[in-house]
């Protein structure tokens, strides 16, 4: 017996003469591996017929082709704008070197900002983030949810959310770290920024306040952060850089032996390029490039199950963002998993060049070989642009894989320690708060070499002691006359004193 079985379809039993001889056997094809529907195709292919379609040729414009592929077409396009040569392209003017009366004054001691300019080697303490960036949004948040209804026994988000960038700043996995750290030092350790200087939180009471916090209260933070620093000229938007990273779900990559499903049911599994990465979420990632490995800024996110595709993942990040109107811009950067045609023709409706690596083997559309292995569509080539000037345009998509590694090897927050798409949002515009927080107050401070530093403002002011700023000047090349004691082991003491 033949056995057929599709995904949808009915299943096919085609009995054979052996069936009737009494040496039944059954022969199954499974028409959902492609190894096994190739093998049926070809062997029964007189009654498994498939209605063969003929190619269409790409040089028919789609009006003519019978039906309509995409809305795009009905709306007027964006008037692209015309772009110099790449190296051109991504000159940006530098950032502007502020002064104590600019930002500082009245905010840190006038002595404070001399030593820290002083000192190179100093990188700011984690108090400067709460002194140079306006948190009193989550004061006005939690009077919002207390009204309706909310219950925070005395305790203020803006305190829990100091806690949290503190947890991602130390790259602490889990919200206990911060009861074992507190324990070990002895000190509630944040007190220099809290509202109530003696709070200090359990494991249980950090997730359920941030659980109550709603995940699109702290995108709205985090975009008032990107508007603030292209306010300061420090973020300028003009190129886009597009990519997915995955974030591992706090469940067990095997399914329910009785239900199948996975403990996150927001979740979903992730592979790439024939890895097998877990369950959990992709986050597609938006990054601004402002002419430098050191200048790239994360403008938006949007979390996704794992285990969809990253060509309608590109879409629809690119079109929720670009209806929050943050900025013009007119270039954006992907790799292939964001090419196809119905992409590059969105990115072109909303006014952008599209420098998205094409997949090998199209047949219906035109391709050049800029560099061995990397294929681009010469129709979407900004005017005057050759395949050179492409590829060496190109070559900034990297910067947006180094920013998202930090959060994997800085921050250590590949894996989630919670479940569901809401707490992935959450997780993922702490760091993004973190990280557009310490650029704000680098700036405003002076540092802007400190910008892209991921380890800057990472001391408590507090508890820096006068013997911690020894190895500070030190490091920045001053002599403190202070020599430590030469450590002898017991034997060689009683040798010198004899």
């Amino acid at each position: 017996m033949i056995i057929i079985k599709y995904a949808r379809k009915p299943t096919i039993k085609q009995s054979q003469l052996d069936d009737f001889l009494g040496k039944p056997t059954a022969i199954t094809y499974n028409m959902r591996i492609p190894r096994e529907y190739q093998a049926a195709r070809k062997r029964f292919y007189k009654w498994l017929p498939v209605r063969p379609r003929k190619a269409l040729d790409p040089k028919m414009p789609r009006a003519a082709r019978g039906r309509q592929s995409s809305l795009l077409e009905y709306f007027d396009k964006r008037a692209l704008p015309i772009l110099s040569k790449p190296a051109y392209a991504w000159r940006f003017r530098g950032i502007i070197v502020t002064t104590y009366e600019d930002h500082a004054i009245n905010v840190i001691p006038e002595r404070e900002w001399f030593v820290f300019h002083a000192l190179p080697a100093f990188k700011g303490y984690f108090n400067h983030l709460f002194e140079f960036v306006d948190f009193s949004f989550f004061d006005d948040l939690q009077e919002r949810l207390e009204a309706n209804g909310v219950s925070y026994s005395r305790i203020f988000i803006h305190d829990v959310i100091a806690y949290e960038l503190m947890r991602m700043q130390l790259g602490f996995r889990d919200y206990t770290a911060i009861e074992k750290m507190a324990v070990f030092i002895g000190h509630v350790p944040l007190k220099g920024v809290l509202r109530d200087v003696s709070f200090l939180p359990s494991a249980s009471t950090i997730s359920r306040v941030m659980r109550s916090i709603p995940p699109g209260e702290l995108m709205k933070f985090m975009y008032m952060l990107v508007n603030q620093l292209i306010n300061l000229k420090v973020l300028v938007p003009r190129i886009l850089v597009w990519d997915c990273q995955f974030v591992h779900s706090n469940c067990n990559n095997n399914p329910n032996p009785r239900t199948k499903r996975y403990n996150d049911d927001d979740a979903g599994y992730g592979r790439h390029n024939g890895k097998k990465l877990g369950v959990g979420f992709k986050v597609s990632r938006l990054y601004a490039y402002c002419g430098s490995w050191s200048r790239v800024f994360e403008v938006y996110f949007e979390v996704f199950p794992a285990n969809k595709s990253d060509n309608p993942i590109f879409r629809e990040t690119l079109a929720h963002f670009m209806n929050l109107k943050i900025g013009t811009w007119d270039l954006i950067i992907g790799d292939t998993g964001a090419y196809s045609e119905q992409n590059m023709e969105l990115c072109r409706f909303y006014g952008m060049h599209p420098i998205i690596r094409a997949k090998k083997g199209l047949i219906n559309q035109p391709v050049v070989e800029a560099r061995k292995g990397y294929l681009f569509n010469p129709n979407y080539f900004p005017p005057g642009w050759t395949k050179d000037d492409v590829m060496t345009m190109y070559t900034r998509r990297p910067v947006i894989e180094a920013c998202q590694s930090w959060n994997d090897t800085i921050y250590n927050a590949s894996r989630m320690n919670t479940r569901g798409k809401a707490n992935a949002i959450r997780q993922q515009a702490i760091l993004a708060i973190l990280s557009l927080s310490r650029t704000i107050a680098a700036f405003k401070l002076g540092r802007i070499d400190l910008i892209p530093v991921v380890t800057a403002f990472s001391t408590a002011r507090e508890f820096m002691n006068p013997s911690g700023w020894e190895p500070v000047a030190q490091k920045s090349g001053f002599d403190t006359m202070l020599k430590p004691p030469r450590f002898q082991l017991p034997s060689q003491r009683r040798r010198n004193s004899g």
